[in-house]
């Protein structure tokens, strides 16, 4: 999530985990939620699209991207370093059940609030 979270070192982060917050994730929010290719492990990512919106797909060597609509019960979910991240364009869409909470913002190494937006959004 760098440049969102530091990139080279750990991060403490205080996220709202309150009953519900399935029904309020919203496009732009940065949620904590388990890696759904390894339940051992959770994830910080930016939520870029919820359920039925679309989602463009670029592959290498191809000039049409590919749509995926996301399924009822899922987010969309990528870094903010588009080139370094393992996000759903990897594992795919990934379901609300997952999602464990919100990120408000960051404790240490620095205090700072995280913006429920995208980048480059003002």
């Amino acid at each position: 999530m760098f440049p969102t979270f530091n990139g080279r070192g750990w991060n403490v982060v205080v996220a709202e985990a309150l009953p519900g917050v399935h029904d309020r994730v919203e496009v732009g929010d940065v949620v904590i939620c388990i890696r759904p290719v390894n339940a051992r492990e959770s994830v910080i990512k930016r939520v870029t699209a919820v359920e039925g919106q679309t989602v463009s797909l670029y592959s290498r060597g191809s000039t049409a991207p590919t749509r995926l609509q996301v399924p009822t019960g899922h987010i969309w979910l990528q870094g903010d370093n588009l080139i370094m991240s393992r996000d759903s364009r990897e594992y795919g869409p990934v379901p609300l059940a997952l999602v464990r909470g919100r990120v408000i913002c960051q404790l240490l190494p620095d205090f700072k609030w995280v913006q429920s937006r995208l980048p480059g959004q003002a």
